[in-house]
């Protein structure tokens, strides 16, 4: 190439048709490939060009108006096979978003629906799941665990909107919440645009105020108050420990597998039974409180944070996922 660029690894084929530059690399490939994929670019390439049009050694060039190494993502995606891998531990956080916003862009809907897929996977959209599978653990990376670094839920929150795929948000939001304290979350919404941000501190300041409302201390006070049990009589030695501990994770306050009879406690509410010395009688009431607060929580959650009921979001979901996923040989006909 006469432009000096850096030939972009993967996406140069001899006899392509079409250059893309995207930055300090560029890219030739086959017009008809990316039509195939997307209906814009089908669109868009079906224009006829004036004869001014950009050229590079003869064959036409175009730059995408959006970030270059997103582009690459997202081309390599459409073009080299099995660079997508949607396997957790070993997708790039920065190529999953790259490729959701481009596929949502230009009407890749099959690289969509795989980057939502995967996005479901973390992100689950009830009570439920997010009890049964602890999903506040997070790590420094994606790539060496199953858990989830912080800075990956915040720029999710704004692709969400972005994409359309508002079922993402509530939990995103809780997680969030539960991890208010971790410096390194205001450090994280600081990379996203003010409008973003502002819209997110707006959501988990109501979502704090929605815990206070189900989860009221004066009820776990009161179903111990009347007990005349003797292990109950003595009162509470750190009350204000526990109710801290419940409003920052009420819904994973009562380890799942204490509930179906596993003795190993996990939770903060098990350890407060034992530490606590809390009566059989008055545990299975705040079980049973905690229980029915969690479910009424997380069916009002989507109103609270200004979204459409759960049917509507769940509705969302299914349409987001279901389309028929084209494999590589429907693609490119081999």
């Amino acid at each position: 190439m006469s432009e000096g660029k850096i030939r972009a690894k993967g996406l140069w084929f001899p006899d392509g048709n079409l250059i893309i530059r995207a930055g300090d690399r560029v890219c030739l490939v086959h017009k008809s490939v990316l039509a195939s994929h997307s209906p814009v670019l089908a669109d868009m390439f079906s224009i006829p060009q004036p004869d001014i049009a950009d050229m590079v050694d003869g064959i036409p060039a175009v730059t995408f108006p959006d970030p270059p190494k997103e582009v690459l993502h997202w081309l390599k995606a459409m073009l080299v096979p099995r660079y997508f891998d949607m396997d957790r531990r070993s997708i790039d956080r920065d190529r999953l978003f790259a490729v959701l916003r481009l596929s949502h862009k230009y009407d890749v809907l099959h690289l969509r629906r795989r980057s939502l897929e995967y996005l479901a996977g973390l992100l689950p959209v009830d009570v439920a799941t997010v009890q049964a599978e602890m999903f506040h653990q997070t790590s420094s990376t994606i790539p060496d665990q199953d858990a989830v670094p912080l800075d990956f839920y915040p720029p999710i929150h704004a692709i969400a909107h972005e994409v359309g795929a508002l079922w993402l948000i509530p939990c995103i939001v809780y997680l969030l919440h539960y991890h208010m304290s971790d410096p390194s979350v205001h450090d994280c919404l600081l990379t996203l645009s003010t409008p973003s941000t502002t819209s997110l501190i707006i959501r988990l300041r109501k979502l704090s105020r929605l815990v206070s409302q189900h989860f009221s201390p004066g009820r776990l006070v009161h179903i111990r108050h009347v007990c005349d049990q003797p292990p109950c009589r003595s009162g509470w030695v750190d009350l204000d420990h526990w109710i801290t501990s419940l409003h920052k994770d009420p819904l994973c306050f009562y380890s799942v597998t204490n509930i179906e009879m596993v003795v190993k406690p996990v939770g903060w509410g098990d350890e407060m039974e034992q530490l606590e010395c809390v009566c059989d009688s008055c545990c299975t009431d705040m079980r049973a409180y905690v229980a029915h607060a969690c479910s009424a929580f997380w069916d009002e959650l989507p109103e609270c944070l200004g979204l459409p009921a759960w049917e509507e979001l769940l509705a969302a979901k299914a349409r987001d996922l279901t389309m028929p996923m084209l494999s590589w040989e429907d693609l490119h006909g081999d």
